[in-house]
């Protein structure tokens, strides 16, 4: 608690403008914390709200935060501190924080800052035995029936409008409630919010209108929280809980950020995209499972997305099929329950499987104990030059390796 240093008038703070909190804590990871200053008004504050990505154990060496939540406020009373930490179900007694001190520095004024002219006014009120005769200057603009025993509006002896506070010294006249105050018009006071509304019509915490910075408003509930429930986000700048996407079971900062998804559905990146069945796709642009092009799966639409076949098919450049085209032929895969086209030899055309197998040679070949030999090249050979070749062993002669020999051992 503080009196505003009343007991010294160069430093007397009737009227606040600001406050700084200087804070030295310990704790292990200081992103989870949060960190609020209630004021004896009632105003609630939040000076720090967790960083997710704050890992520092370095805790605060007196550092400094500031509000200026509280402008215009009286100093006077009880000040409290909140530190919550979000995450300390989480963590063993051992590794709680400790705040081991903290500082309250009042900035403000002697004079209330909602009337700016007020120290003109104060310097036109007589001085010279005021106390014998009684106050004789001007009233406030918000005192009723001029009757009052200063200039200020805490001096007022009834008010115009409403009133703010209780009677005596921390009473004051104003034209509209402040932040954290209603209007009650039959009484012609300003009475409190509850402590999580900035604005309300009402005592009552389903009254609010606007949640202090730092509370969000709850539709399920119609009252303002710390936190939101799963399947909602906080949105900081309306202080609403927000629904997450439909298939999004628990989303951060906005929608468009999703961490959890819902069942049957998987994170892509932020978001949550719908786990396909056998047989289809994932279309991105719509977001959606389509049916993949007689596939049992597949990359994209149409037949040239495929990437695995039913049992009765082969799988041809990303294609199921009936059979391989021209110059492939079916193999079994190890882990398939397909079969994949494989190339066959050079110059074949139809094969029945690797190596010399080839049952059909392009144009210009000719296939011998299935391989494919170019016609030009045993073109001249007949049975008498081939018994000759091979009678004098021309075929184990390098110059010759590559002309008729191995034709002509053939054919023989």
């Amino acid at each position: 608690s503080t009196d505003g240093c009343s007991n010294h008038s160069d430093q007397w703070v009737k009227h606040l403008e600001h406050v700084v909190v200087q804070i030295t804590l310990s704790h292990p990871k200081r992103g989870n914390l949060q960190i609020s200053l209630i004021s004896p008004s009632g105003t609630k504050s939040q000076l720090l709200s967790s960083r997710y990505f704050d890992n520092s154990m370095d805790g605060f060496l007196n550092w400094e935060f500031m509000t200026v939540h509280c402008w215009g406020e009286r100093v006077e009373g009880e000040w409290t501190l909140e530190i919550y930490d979000t995450a300390i179900h989480l963590r063993p007694s051992e590794s709680i924080g400790k705040l081991k001190k903290f500082k309250l520095l009042f900035h403000g004024t002697a004079e209330h800052p909602y009337y700016p002219n007020a120290e003109n006014e104060h310097q036109n009120v007589p001085q010279v035995g005021e106390e014998e005769r009684g106050y004789a200057g001007p009233c406030h603009a918000e005192c009723d029936q001029l009757a009052c025993d200063g200039p200020e509006a805490d001096n007022c002896l009834n008010c115009v409008n409403l009133s703010l506070g209780t009677t005596g010294s921390n009473r004051n006249c104003v034209q509209i409630c402040p932040i954290g105050f209603y209007a009650d018009s039959r009484a012609g006071r300003c009475l409190s919010c509850d402590r999580t509304c900035e604005t309300c019509v009402g005592k009552n915490q389903s009254d609010c209108h606007l949640c202090k910075r730092g509370y969000f408003y709850y539709e399920e509930l119609d009252i303002c929280q710390l936190s939101c429930p799963s399947g909602f986000f906080t949105d900081e700048i309306e202080r609403r809980c927000q629904n997450c996407p439909e298939n999004c079971a628990e989303c951060t900062e906005s929608a468009e950020n999703c961490t959890v998804c819902r069942e049957g559905f998987s994170l892509l990146g932020s978001l949550c995209a719908p786990e396909c069945e056998i047989g289809t796709y994932l279309n991105m642009e719509e977001m959606q499972c389509d049916s993949c092009a007689d596939c049992l799966f597949c990359l994209g639409p149409g037949p040239l997305g495929c990437i695995n076949c039913q049992s009765d098919s082969v799988l041809q450049d990303q294609e199921c099929v009936s059979t391989c085209n021209e110059g492939f032929y079916p193999q079994n895969v190890h882990g398939l329950h397909f079969r994949v086209c494989k190339r066959c030899a050079e110059f074949c055309l139809r094969c029945g499987g690797p190596g010399k197998t080839c049952i059909t040679c392009r144009e210009g070949h000719v296939v011998i104990n299935g391989i494919c030999f170019s016609n030009s090249t045993c073109f001249n050979a007949d049975l008498v030059f081939c018994k000759m070749i091979k009678l004098n062993k021309l075929c184990e002669k390098k110059l010759l390796k590559d002309l008729c020999c191995r034709t002509c051992l053939l054919n023989e």
